[in-house]
């Protein structure tokens, strides 16, 4: 299971419900919120695109 803010489990764990979130793990970020985080440190985005799971879906 890779984390999805979109996820039940994922919405608990971030409004503290379930489980507080841990700062120590890796941060899935969305196609839209990396792209911006590199265009406003001043990076130029030639292409983006999503690589396929290692894992059958």
């Amino acid at each position: 299971w890779t984390p999805h803010r979109g996820h039940i489990l994922e919405i608990l764990k971030n409004n503290r419900i379930l489980l507080k979130p841990d700062p120590t793990h890796v941060d899935y970020k969305s196609m839209a919120r990396m792209t911006g985080l590199l265009k406003d440190a001043g990076f130029r985005i030639g292409r983006a695109y999503y690589a396929e799971s290692h894992l059958p879906v």
